[in-house]
C-alpha cells in the first residue's frame, strides 16, 4: 500500500468515527436516579444499524443488545435493583459513555404551573430550609421551559444533588414531596421538574389527546405541518434580523455618545425605577430606550473595584460605568450584575448608562428596587429610583411571530406538553405530582 491509500484510509477511519456517536438525551445523565426494581428504559441515538447495549455496575446488569434503525434512534431496558448506589452505567456502541454517581431509588415528576415553579427560598422560612437543605440523595433535575408546535426528542437540564450550595434553585413543593418520602422509605429520590407559571392546563395537553377531545383541535392542526412551520420561522428570522439591524442603525444614542459622561441632559425625562418602559412611555413598545444615572461616591470608594447590580432587565442591554462598556446581555429572566475596574472608579460623580432594546411584550426594568445597587467591598449604595431616560429609537412591532401561524408561546394548545414533557415519556418513573387550576378558571386562562 502506498503513502497516499494509508492517507485516504485513516482519513476515512477518522470520518466514520465522528459520524458513529452514542449519544443520549440530557435526562440520563452524571447524577441521575434510576426508578427500583423496574425495567428502566435508556434510549438514545447512534448512527443507523449500530449496536447499542447498557449494562450497570450492579450484579446482572446488562440489556439485550439493540439495533439503532433507520433513524439513528434505540432504546432498551435495563434491570434495577433494590434502592441504592452510588454506581456506574456504561452505554456501548462504536464509542462508549459513563455514567457516573447514581442512585436507584423512586423517581417522580413534578409538573404544572406556578404554586409548582415556587422555589424554596421564598417559602415560609425559606433562609432555615435552604441552610438545612441537605440531603444528597434526593436528586433534581430542572427542565428549562420550552415551547414548541411539534414534540421535541430531548429537554435541556441536568442533575444535581440536594444540598444548601442548589438549594436556591430547588422548587418548593418538590422538594417538601421528595424530603417526606426519602424520610419515611429511607430510599433515594429522584424528582424531574418540567415546571412554567401562568400557564394553562391546555399547553401541557398532547395535541393527540386534544384534536380526540375535540377541544383546541383547529389550533393544533394549524401547527401540525413542520414544513410549513420550518418556512414560517425562517421568514420570521429573516423578519427579526432585519429589524436587529434598522433599530442598530436608527439609534440616535450612539451617534450621540449617550454612554459618555458628557451629555446633554436637557431633553432627558425623569423616571424612577425599577419600573417598565410601557409605564414612562404610552401604548405598545418595541425599541430602543437609554437610561442615565449620576451617583456621588465617597472618596474611599475611588480606584477600588465595584460591582453594578441592576435587577432583571427585558430583553436586552448594554451598560456603561463613565464611559466604558462593562456588560451587556440578551435575556429577559436574568438578573444583570457587572464587574467595575478599580481605574474607573472616581471620588464624586459617576455615571451609569444603561441602554434597553425591548422587542416584544413588556420591557425595561423589571426587578425590586433592593436589587438595584452598587457595591465596593461590604460598602453598599442603593441606585434605585430617580433615573434620567431617553427614547433611542422606535420601531415597528417586533416580528417575533411568523407571519400565517400563530405565536407558539407557553399558553399554545401542546406547546409545553410538545417542549418539556413529550421528550421524557420514555422516562421510567414511579409517579407524578402536577398543580394546575388558576389560569383555567373562566375568564383568566
Amino acid at each position: 500500500m502506498n503513502k497516499n491509500s494509508s492517507v485516504v484510509v485513516v482519513a476515512l477511519a477518522t470520518s466514520l468515527n465522528l459520524q458513529a456517536e452514542v449519544k443520549l438525551p440530557a435526562v440520563l445523565s452524571d447524577n441521575m436516579v434510576l426508578q427500583q426494581q423496574s425495567d428502566a428504559r435508556f434510549w438514545g441515538w447512534a448512527d443507523p444499524g449500530e449496536k447499542v447495549e447498557v449494562q450497570g455496575s450492579w450484579a446482572k446488569a446488562s440489556s439485550e443488545p439493540v439495533t439503532a434503525g433507520d433513524d439513528g434512534k434505540w432504546k432498551v431496558s435495563l434491570k434495577t435493583p433494590k434502592a441504592g448506589g452510588p454506581y456506574t452505567i456504561a452505554v456501548k456502541g462504536n464509542n462508549s459513555i459513563s455514567l457516573k454517581n447514581i442512585l436507584i431509588g423512586e423517581v417522580w415528576v413534578c409538573s404544572g404551573q406556578s404554586n409548582m415553579e415556587f422555589h424554596l427560598p421564598h417559602a415560609t422560612n425559606g433562609k432555615q430550609e435552604v441552610a438545612e437543605a441537605n440531603y444528597p440523595q434526593i436528586r433534581f433535575f430542572n427542565v428549562r421551559g420550552a415551547s414548541s408546535a411539534h414534540p421535541l426528542d430531548d429537554v435541556k437540564g441536568s442533575w444535581y444533588e440536594c444540598h444548601p450550595k442548589t438549594a436556591g434553585g430547588i422548587f418548593a413543593v418538590p422538594y417538601f414531596f421528595g424530603r417526606k418520602i426519602h424520610q419515611e422509605l429511607n430510599v433515594p429520590i429522584g424528582l424531574i421538574c418540567p415546571a412554567m407559571g401562568a400557564t394553562p392546563a391546555r399547553a401541557w395537553t398532547s395535541g393527540k389527546m386534544l384534536v380526540e377531545k375535540n377541544m383546541y383541535a383547529h389550533e393544533v392542526k394549524l401547527v401540525s405541518d413542520p414544513e410549513t412551520i420550518e418556512k414560517a420561522k425562517a421568514k420570521c428570522e429573516a423578519e427579526m434580523e432585519k429589524w436587529h439591524k434598522e433599530i442598530d442603525q436608527t439609534d440616535p444614542g450612539m451617534v450621540g455618545k449617550w454612554n459618555g459622561v458628557q451629555v446633554d441632559e436637557s431633553t432627558w425625562k425623569k423616571v424612577k425605577l425599577p419600573s417598565t418602559i410601557e409605564t414612562s412611555e404610552s401604548g405598545e413598545f418595541d425599541g430602543m430606550v437609554w437610561y442615565r444615572k449620576t451617583v456621588a461616591l465617597p472618596s474611599d470608594w475611588a480606584g477600588q473595584e465595584m460591582t453594578v447590580s441592576l435587577g432583571t432587565l427585558d430583553d436586552e442591554d448594554v451598560t456603561w460605568f463613565n464611559g466604558t462598556k462593562i456588560g451587556g446581555l440578551n435575556d429577559n429572566k436574568a438578573s444583570r450584575s457587572y464587574k467595575i475596574d478599580g481605574s474607573l472608579v472616581k471620588a464624586g460623580k459617576n455615571t451609569i448608562a444603561v441602554r434597553i432594546k425591548d422587542f416584544g411584550g413588556t420591557g425595561g426594568f423589571m426587578g425590586k428596587p433592593d436589587e438595584m445597587l452598587l457595591t465596593s467591598g461590604d460598602k453598599k449604595t442603593v441606585i434605585a429610583g430617580p433615573w434620567l431616560y431617553k427614547v433611542g429609537s422606535k420601531r415597528s412591532a417586533w416580528p417575533g411571530t411568523p407571519r400565517g401561524l400563530p405565536r407558539i408561546g407557553s399558553r399554545y394548545p401542546s406547546a409545553l406538553f410538545n417542549g418539556m414533557i413529550s421528550p421524557l415519556t420514555s422516562s421510567t418513573i414511579k409517579g407524578a405530582i402536577w398543580y394546575q387550576g388558576e389560569n383555567d378558571v373562566s375568564g383568566v386562562g
